[in-house]
């Protein structure tokens, strides 16, 4: 059941549709009202699919690519990003935004030019929508880790262009680690140093703990090793920090 603060937002975009199923404040909090019921209940009705199930046969193709690739995105996310992940026209994906704004499905920032999917959204569309979600995430991590392995390593030179990707790369990072071991081994060893010359250590130890955990599972005792190898340098900060506090 979506928390209480969620409900104005929905209410909203219920009224101002012409398809929905309500049409005054009163039906909109029947409706909220029944969901929250059966969530009591324990009923096999998901309260997600109560609320947002019926959104679902009014997406368009483009609207339904844009909210996919959004759902990678725990922050928000510019229009650039969503280009190659939709493979949509900047008009195209513009429109698409529009009309998922306009059904309150997102959230804007006109001054940063960013759009953001609440979480309840997005898991909700992960579980409606795995096609189209996988898609739009192998072409994030296709993307991310060309980069990485151009401009990673000891490169120092090349590191503000990771630097300034970061949140895309971020983004891309559960997609490698659920994917193919092999090109996540040489996305990891590729980001190490930059992860370190950066400060980002917290990231660098998540990372260097998944990799190894997925070199095991692969049989990929190799890497699993050199993953391991990988979190005492990226530790050592981190402990130290600990220490001064």
């Amino acid at each position: 059941m979506p928390p209480m603060s969620c409900w104005p937002t929905w209410t909203a975009g219920q009224l101002g549709r012409t398809t929905g199923r309500c049409r005054t404040v009163a039906e909109a909090v029947e409706r909220l009202q029944e969901a929250h019921r059966l969530e009591a209940l324990g009923a096999q009705n998901d309260p997600l699919d109560f609320v947002f199930g019926d959104l679902l046969d009014t997406f368009t193709a483009d609207e339904t690519a844009v909210l996919a690739a959004l759902v990678h995105f725990s922050g928000p996310a510019r229009l650039a990003w969503l280009l190659s992940m939709t493979q949509l026209s900047p008009k195209a994906a513009e429109t698409a935004l529009d009309g998922l704004l306009y059904r309150s499905l997102l959230v804007e920032d006109d001054v940063a030019g960013t759009w953001l999917l609440p979480p309840l959204a997005a898991r909700f569309l992960r579980r409606a929508r795995p096609e189209a979600v996988g898609a739009s995430g192998e072409r994030l991590a296709d993307w991310a880790y060309a980069l990485v392995v151009e401009n990673g390593h000891q490169q120092y030179d090349r590191f503000p262009a990771l630097d300034a990707a970061w949140p895309r790369i971020a983004a891309a990072l559960p997609v490698l680690l659920a994917g193919d071991n092999l090109r996540l081994q040489a996305a990891g060893d590729a980001l190490n140093s930059f992860l370190d010359f950066s400060g980002r250590w917290d990231d660098g130890l998540a990372l260097g703990i998944a990799a190894e955990a997925r070199a095991v599972l692969a049989r990929d005792h190799g890497k699993a090793g050199s993953a391991a190898g990988l979190l005492t340098p990226l530790a050592w900060p981190v402990c130290r920090c600990a220490d001064l506090r």
